[in-house]
């Protein structure tokens, strides 16, 4: 069930729910895109899912809705702040 799905599941799951694609996904993670299929055939494996569609539409109805859009969201941050670390650090003083 949903309780054996990763962390890094969790964020294909949203991604996955957003309709980005899995070269999209991977560029986002920094995988490549066969790992990213992996995971989202792990992820309908995991919730009983037979396709994209229901992958998508099983996200609104899990109980960890709010936790999985927390997740995506902190990483979302985590990368953002990071690279702009990245930027300042590249610059000389």
């Amino acid at each position: 069930g949903e309780d054996n799905i990763n962390d890094r599941e969790i964020v294909i799951w949203d991604c996955v729910s957003q309709k980005r694609k899995e070269k999209k996904i991977a560029e986002f993670l920094s995988i490549s895109p066969l790992t990213v299929e992996t995971h989202i055939v792990n992820i309908r494996i995991n919730i009983g899912c037979r396709s994209k569609d229901g992958l998508i539409d099983s996200i609104a109805k899990s109980d960890k809705i709010l936790y999985i859009k927390n997740h995506y969201c902190n990483l979302l941050i985590n990368k953002f702040v990071t690279h702009h670390l990245e930027l300042f650090h590249d610059q000389p003083f």
